[in-house]
């Protein structure tokens, strides 16, 4: 009697179908396959059962509903084929779940997403060289090894590598070898540019030298007095000092004026401190000189709202780094499919397909269907075959990280796109960047129809700032954050201008007679019993 060999199913973790339900289920049966050679199972009985057991009740699930195919086997004993025809159930359910997870593994398919491929921002060189050998083995090449190096020099973010690779003929091997080497040699030249925070010799002699004597100081005549501030006389020289006997204006304190009053400066020093350091959006010219363009960081094709070629039908998308899926709304999906888009793969979502939640928001976002699409930039002959995900009840068209990321579209990192000088005559329309919109949302405002409209007269400001509102408006009318009000306006509320620390103008609208129309919602605030009662019940 043979023993039992014990198996421990804690070290096979079980099947979760995610937002790629093909990879997800390639890369856990391929797991499942080294785990049923470690343990030498080898009866085709007993990898059926541990198929399911270990797959868990998902992946059960999966298997009663599939439509079932055979994989069927013939004895041959001494050169002669008997009629008994065995069916390999373990066989027979791989395939019946391939078909079902995989239904576009054609080699054709494959072999187009191996060549849209791109090394993604800081992915290590070893990492993309892994992600072409899983794709590539999936595209049915004679040379497989070679088809990677070929892609590698196609998708490879290393100018250098590149080179190299075109000029040398090389294996596999040693391109992973090349590739890890420059990718190092990058890290420590950047580690050797950095700026020490040491001081040389140089430096530490040059500050001894540069240092002036006490004595020296005090006979030179043009060093004025930290009291007074007058030249002629020292500190120390109390007698000469016209201010040893006044008071300071703002410490209250006998022996200094106002403008040498050192704790008023410490003050002063002190407040500056306490203001955080802001992030620098743009470096504008100084007002008055008018010759010189303006200089900012920016690069010419980030955008936030792009129009993408989704299976061959334009549609707007906005990028969202935060999203870990492209999600189109039920009104995009019909017109696609109207158009004739490509999709494939096309069927009702899964249950770990439903895990998304909206931002601030402890509600699972719905989703009604689930397909595959082929996703580019207008105008390139191929893009990035993504998975999309239908939201009902959805608003906008949400292109996601890794989508943006592989279109390259989305850049993150320390390096700076480009810093260019540019006039502002002749940035964007009109020129003026237009301010970005989301397409399509309007936000509605509930109004009480039965406060009479209130028509306020214009408030009177500042001679002096009426040219500056006046370019103001311009401006804003001109960068599309403004629009013109045509016709008989039943509503009117006063501007009001206010000038910045900086000189410029602020443009604001006293909106409280027009608030008072505006329904609201009225929610009761809970006392600090109820508030206590709730934090009870969670912990």
């Amino acid at each position: 009697m043979a023993a039992t060999v014990k198996i421990d199913a804690s070290a096979m973790p079980p099947f979760k179908i995610g937002a790629d339900p093909r990879n997800d289920w390639i890369k856990w049966k391929r797991a499942l396959e080294r785990f049923l050679n470690a343990n030498k199972v080898e009866q085709d009985e007993e990898k059926f059962n541990l198929l399911l057991v270990l797959g868990g009740i998902d992946l059960q699930t999966y298997y009663d509903k599939v439509a079932k195919w055979e994989v069927q086997k013939t004895i041959d004993e001494n050169e002669e084929v008997l009629e008994e025809v065995i069916v390999l159930k373990y066989e027979s359910a791989i395939l019946s779940l391939d078909e079902y997870f995989a239904p576009q593994l054609k080699k054709r398919f494959e072999r187009h997403i191996l060549r849209s491929m791109r090394q993604n921002n800081q992915e290590p060189f070893e990492e993309f060289v892994y992600r072409l050998r899983e794709q590539a083995n999936r595209c049915i090449f004679s040379d497989v090894d070679d088809m990677i190096v070929d892609q590698v020099i196609e998708g490879c973010s290393s100018t250098e590598l590149r080179k190299r690779l075109l000029t040398t003929e090389m294996s596999l091997a040693e391109v992973i070898s090349l590739g890890k080497t420059l990718e190092e040699v990058q890290k420590q030249t950047r580690e050797y540019e950095r700026p020490s925070t040491s001081y040389g010799e140089s430096d530490l002699t040059q500050k001894v030298v540069g240092k002036v004597s006490f004595s020296t100081r005090s006979a030179d005549n043009n060093r004025k007095c930290y009291n007074c501030n007058r030249p002629g006389h020292l500190a120390r020289d109390i007698e000469k000092c016209p201010a040893k006997n006044v008071e300071c204006y703002g410490c209250h304190t006998k022996g200094h004026f106002k403008v040498c009053c050192r704790k008023r400066k410490h003050d002063e020093h002190a407040n500056r401190r306490q203001v955080g350091a802001k992030r620098i959006h743009a470096i504008v010219e100084n007002s008055n000189e008018t010759d010189k363009g303006v200089f900012f960081v920016k690069s010419e094709e980030m955008t936030e709202v792009l129009e993408m070629d989704v299976g061959g039908v334009p549609i707007k998308m906005i990028i969202d780094s935060g999203s870990p899926a492209n999600i189109i709304d039920a009104k995009t999906y019909k017109r696609l499919k109207d158009q004739g888009a490509r999709i494939m793969n096309e069927r009702e979502p899964q249950t770990g397909e439903k895990t998304f939640k909206a931002f601030a928001s402890d509600r699972d976002i719905v989703f009604n269907a689930v397909f595959e699409t082929e996703i580019k930039i207008p105008g390139d002959e191929t893009g990035i075959w993504a998975h999309v995900m239908v939201a009902p009840h959805g608003q906008v068209s949400l292109l996601s990280k890794g989508t943006a990321f592989a279109l390259g579209i989305l850049k993150i990192g320390y390096h700076v796109n480009s810093i260019s000088a540019t006039d502002r005559s002749n940035v964007g329309v009109q020129g003026h960047e237009e301010f970005p919109k989301i397409p399509e949302v309007k936000l509605p405002i509930q109004v009480d129809h039965s406060v009479p409209p209130v028509v306020q007269a214009v408030r009177r400001f500042p001679i002096s700032m009426e040219a500056d509102v006046e370019k103001t408006i311009q401006d804003l009318l001109e960068k599309n954050i403004i629009e013109r009000a045509e016709g008989p306006i039943t509503w009117v509320s006063p501007l009001v201008p206010v000038r910045k620390s900086d000189g410029r103008i602020r443009l604001c609208v006293d909106m409280r007679a027009a608030n008072k129309a505006v329904k609201r919602e009225n929610y009761p605030m809970p006392n600090i019993d109820d508030a206590m009662s709730g934090i009870k019940k969670v912990c």
